[in-house]
């Protein structure tokens, strides 16, 4: 219990020091570690994965949708927080998410029986917030900590890196939610 209070805390701590209501703006501690197009980003954030991605919408509308993003990935929602528009799961132990694998969306390793996120007891906390782009439109940013310890062994976790495809996802989830509302 003490371990998962620690992991919500220091996502949330981390989300916080990420994020900001004005346009693209730069953020203390981070680190670019990949521009994978003109409008996806992905940050390092002292060891969380930041992604962003932007959707043709406005912010407020973009905040509305998560819910129902969350809800269609079958992810619970822990954490709102209306003021800086964040909403997130605390840490959770899911064995799928939205119906698939956990490897679809997380490295934790690969033992003998396969990826570890698959066989594993993996632990996520995920938070989601949006952020008005300079030019309009919206930055949805996603940010995963993840680990995982075999089920069967005492053993210490592991440290599972995002793939970036849920980061993805939720964006591209929150642009059809938008699109089906209309």
């Amino acid at each position: 219990m003490h371990i998962r209070t620690l992991l919500i805390a220091g996502v949330l701590a981390l989300v916080a020091c990420a994020s900001s209501r004005r346009g693209a703006s730069t953020v203390a501690g981070t680190q670019t570690i990949a521009q994978l197009s003109g409008d996806i980003e992905a940050q390092l954030i002292h060891g969380t994965a930041v992604s962003s991605h932007s959707v043709g919408a406005g912010v407020m509308d973009a905040w509305g949708a998560l819910p129902a993003v969350y809800d269609s990935l079958r992810v619970p929602i822990a954490v709102v927080d209306t003021v800086n528009m964040r909403l997130g799961t605390g840490a959770f132990q899911p064995s799928r998410i939205g119906g698939k694998r956990l490897s679809r969306y997380l490295d934790c390793g690969r033992g003998m029986t396969g990826a570890n996120a698959d066989t594993y007891g993996v632990t996520i906390s995920l938070v989601t917030w949006v952020s008005e782009q300079s030019g309009g439109g919206t930055q949805v940013h996603t940010a995963i900590q993840a680990s995982a310890k075999a089920r069967d062994v005492n053993s210490y976790p592991v440290n599972c890196s995002s793939k970036g495809v849920l980061e993805m996802e939720i964006a591209e989830l929150v642009a059809e939610v938008l699109r089906n509302q209309r």
